[in-house]
């Protein structure tokens, strides 16, 4: 409840008015906006480390498809850096990573 009082003298008299509006309605609507911007922070948040983390992710496959071409297919290492595939990032890109290559509207492309 919102409460404004004035007071006045007229023809040699005091009065007062008093003015009460409920405000409920207001309130709540004040109290959406504000889980609304908290919800939007928070989204901005996330969005903000899944981009982080695909580019972190980029750089690993990167890394991983240039060492692969540098030794030898029947060794040890290459094993260990074809485990570093598309299907292993799968399991923890986010999947807008999986569906486009970064910055291309273009399906991202599996390693030979």
């Amino acid at each position: 409840m919102e409460v404004h009082v004035s007071s006045y003298i007229a023809e040699n008299a005091p009065h007062t008015v008093v003015i009460l509006r409920d405000i409920t309605e207001r309130l709540d609507l004040e109290e959406q906006v504000r889980r609304s911007q908290k919800l939007d922070a928070l989204g901005r948040l996330a969005g903000g480390v899944a981009h982080d983390f695909n580019n972190l992710l980029t750089v690993i496959m990167s890394c991983a498809d240039l060492a692969l071409r540098a030794v030898p297919q029947e060794s040890r290492s290459a094993d260990d850096l074809k485990a570093i595939d598309l299907e292993s990032i799968e399991k923890v890109a986010p999947p807008s990573r999986l569906s486009k290559t970064p910055g291309t509207s273009a399906p991202a492309r599996s390693r030979p």
